[in-house]
């Protein structure tokens, strides 16, 4: 995990000085974290989390573009939790692989507003906190989908910080699924 990461952050350096050009970049490139809550049933079920990402793309024109997202969210569970989690006091963690499309209304300009959505693959894995005797991971590959809107500041053709918001969904069997927004803050190239 941490290898994947520090790949991602030195593809990010080496996107830097590619796109020191004026104008919109063929590649685009970003790099975040922040903090992750859990909605519906899994808000519920779910502490406040953090998460960490990246992703690397391309710019089709100035206003549309595709993202390959990876995060990382980790969630506690409550220590009285009883329901569908099973692991009480311990966390929820999801790894996602994600195919995005954006869509910018107004890049070029200091302040870039987008909306971006996507779907792929989930890995959400519980495990019960460290000092219980037994220890029962659960794992589970599932598809999903995210969705959601952010704001860049920045030169146009340096990188800008961003905040995004998204709302994303994992499916699973027998009507239970894990829905979470995680707000992200960043750089993107």
């Amino acid at each position: 995990m941490f290898r994947s990461f520090f790949t991602i952050g030195i593809a990010v350096v080496c996107a830097a000085g590619l796109s020191a050009q004026e104008g919109v970049s063929k590649f685009t490139m970003q790099i975040g974290a922040g903090f992750s809550q859990g909605v519906g049933h899994s808000g519920k079920d779910l502490d406040l989390g953090w998460n960490i990402g990246g992703g690397a793309g391309v710019n089709f024109n100035r206003h549309v573009g595709v993202l390959v997202d990876v995060s990382q969210q980790v969630m506690g569970t409550p220590v009285g939790l009883t329901g569908n989690l099973s692991v009480a006091g311990g966390q929820m963690r999801v790894f996602s692989a994600t195919l995005d499309p954006v869509y910018h209304l107004g890049r070029g300009a200091h302040a870039d507003f987008y909306a971006t959505g996507g779907g792929g693959m989930f890995r959400r894995s519980f495990a019960p906190a460290y000092t219980q005797l037994l220890r029962s991971d659960y794992s589970v590959i599932k598809p999903g989908f995210d969705a959601g809107l952010g704001l860049a500041f920045g030169a146009p053709w340096h990188g800008k910080f961003f905040a995004e918001a998204r709302y994303e969904h994992v499916f699973d069997n027998n009507r239970f699924f894990t829905n979470y927004i995680p707000v992200t803050f960043g750089l993107r190239w």
